[in-house]
C-alpha cells in the first residue's frame, strides 16, 4: 500500500476520497490510530471527507483505544461538516469510552440531547 501511495505522489496524482477511505479502513484494521488520524487531517486539509462507514470506524477505534475526548471531537466535527449523521451506536461508544476513562468533562447536555433525539 505504501509503495503505491509513494508512486501516486511521485506521479503527481492526489488520492480521492475513495482511495483515502481504503487507506483508513486498512489502518483501522491494524489498530493504527495515529496514522489514521493523520490521514483524516490530510483529507480535511484537502476539503475532503471520508465515507460515512470509514469515519465511523475511525471514531470507534479512537474511542475503543481510550481517546474519549478525541472521539467526541471527531464525531462533532464530522456531523458539522457532513450531510449525513453518525449512527447512534458511534455516539454511544464515545459516551461509553468517556465513562470508562472517567472523562467527566465530555458529558455535555447537547450531546445527551443529541443521543435521545430531543
Amino acid at each position: 500500500m505504501w509503495a503505491a501511495l509513494h508512486h501516486l505522489h511521485e506521479s503527481g496524482i492526489q488520492p480521492n476520497p475513495s482511495m483515502y477511505s481504503a487507506i483508513l479502513e486498512s489502518l483501522v484494521e491494524q489498530g493504527n490510530v495515529e496514522t489514521a488520524l493523520n490521514y483524516m487531517f490530510m483529507m480535511k486539509n484537502q476539503d475532503m471527507l471520508p465515507e460515512l462507514s470509514t469515519v465511523q470506524n475511525v471514531i470507534l477505534l479512537t474511542a475503543n483505544c481510550g481517546y474519549s475526548r478525541l472521539a467526541l471531537e471527531l464525531s462533532a466535527f464530522y456531523e458539522k461538516t457532513a450531510l449525513r449523521r453518525l449512527d447512534d451506536a458511534v455516539w454511544m461508544a464515545c459516551l461509553a469510552s468517556a465513562a470508562q476513562n472517567h472523562y467527566v468533562c465530555s458529558f455535555r447536555l447537547p450531546l445527551f440531547l443529541h443521543l435521545i433525539h430531543v
